[in-house]
């Protein structure tokens, strides 16, 4: 299968799929009466409904893009949380007030007292509610060893920072000791873009959140990852196109999440 990528070249589609949960989204969202847990004595204190919100969709971002500092912006909040944004600004200040998360330069992370809580939330069974699914997406891969303007990119690629452009508004931006990552989502909430850079590749990945595995729309993801890719070279001024070395794949990314390896892992944070 080929698929055009703008007017200049197309290229074939590789016909591996790869299972993909570094940029997946995971729909964990919490499943008991707040008051039940608030009786338990784990939250340590009261803690309202759009807090614990707030706590968990730093926690499980953190842990899908295997970032070690995460930052939301306060949109990017609202966006995923779909919460008024008066009661999500009071929300934050009561968890500023209480040292659960950190206001930062591009947004909000989760504090080490943050990530104990959630921690202690995923040793109660009943009280996370995962709604599982897998969304199909299509990842474009450019390695960087061979691009001729790698070090142009590198800096560029920080232009994209806190940026909206079409359709599409910023989420947040996920760091690790070997790569760096942003996440844009649609207004319209079914789309989700991902950039990711390390040392040797940038990618971009676009998934389609409402889509069914067994009737992909291709043609639908290859418009969007077209118009994504022409927007995000326009910002950073390079035509990666020019540079010829593309890989290009279908990915499927589960929704679900192990709350084990969840818990292991944010552990390492604490």
């Amino acid at each position: 299968m080929f698929i055009s990528i703008g007017a200049r070249m197309s290229f074939e589609l590789d016909n591996n799929v790869i299972k993909f949960r570094t940029c997946g989204a995971i729909n964990t969202k919490f499943n008991e009466e707040i008051d039940i847990l608030n009786e338990t004595g784990v939250l340590d204190g009261y803690i309202s409904s759009n807090e614990l919100n707030i706590l968990l969709l730093l926690a499980k971002k953190s842990y899908s893009k295997n970032s070690e500092f995460t930052e939301i912006s306060f949109q990017g909040i609202k966006l995923k949380l779909n919460i008024h944004q008066q009661k999500i600004t009071n929300a934050l200040k009561r968890l500023m007030k209480k040292n659960l998360i950190n206001k930062t330069i591009n947004g909000y992370s989760l504090s080490k007292k943050g990530f104990r809580l959630i921690n202690k939330l995923l040793n109660i069974n009943s009280c996370l509610n995962e709604e599982c699914g897998e969304y199909i997406g299509i990842e474009i891969s450019f390695s960087l060893k061979k691009l001729k303007n790698q070090e142009n990119i590198l800096r560029s690629i920080y232009l994209l920072k806190k940026r909206w452009f079409s359709h599409w508004r910023y989420v947040g931006i996920f760091t690790s000791f070997n790569s760096i990552k942003m996440e844009w989502q649609s207004l319209s909430r079914d789309l989700e873009a991902c950039l990711c850079v390390t040392n040797e590749k940038l990618r971009i990945a676009i998934f389609d959140k409402t889509n069914n595995p067994n009737k992909v729309n291709l043609k639908y993801l290859e418009i969007e990852i077209d118009d994504f890719l022409s927007k995000i070279q326009k910002i950073i001024g390079i035509n990666l196109l020019d540079e010829h070395q593309i890989s290009k794949y279908m990915i499927i990314t589960s929704s679900c999440c192990d709350k084990l390896k969840m818990k292991n892992w944010l552990s390492t944070y604490t």
